[in-house]
């Protein structure tokens, strides 16, 4: 989800008030002040060490990002995360890329004519991770894998049918 918020423009625009040296990101040449605010250091609470490996590229962005705003990378990747798992644009647009690389074209297919159908007879729009989710409580034996737990959800409601 990182690679999502890494390279959004409204994101790294918002994330520009924090920016403490010039930089630039794709075409636009962004001024960083001294007196700009200072990006927090650290969420209070209880926190856990979490290890992220990137490519090149996107190491690379966030290596300028983290310059900018005067921070570690690490800490970068942390505000990032953070601004990823609060949009539910991120969260759905990974789940869907995630689903897309872990399910076959017909489970796929299946998954989207359940969705279209949920959203066409439901006032309030449902995503992919809420989808997903009601699949996770609907399937009655604990699943390891989401591919177990999307079959054994897709056969229920082929029997269902029948």
């Amino acid at each position: 989800m990182c690679i999502y918020v890494v390279y959004d423009k409204r994101i790294i625009e918002h994330l520009s008030q924090f920016f403490k040296r010039d930089v630039r990101m794709s075409n636009t040449l962004y001024f960083g002040n001294a007196t700009n605010k200072i990006i927090s250091k650290r969420e209070r609470g209880d926190n856990q060490r979490v290890s992220v490996r990137f490519t090149q590229g996107v190491y690379d962005s966030i290596a300028v990002l983290s310059y900018a705003m005067d921070c570690t990378p690490s800490r970068t990747v942390a505000i990032l995360l953070n601004i990823a798992m609060k949009n539910v644009e991120y969260v759905n647009r990974y789940m869907k890329e995630y689903l897309d690389g872990h399910l076959s074209e017909q489970q796929m297919r299946e998954l989207r004519g359940v969705l279209k159908y949920v959203n066409h007879t439901s006032d309030a729009q449902q995503s992919w991770m809420a989808l997903l989710g009601t699949i996770l409580d609907e399937v009655s034996a604990p699943m390891t894998r989401v591919k177990d737990a999307v079959s054994e959800f897709l056969s229920g409601i082929k029997d269902k049918d029948k």
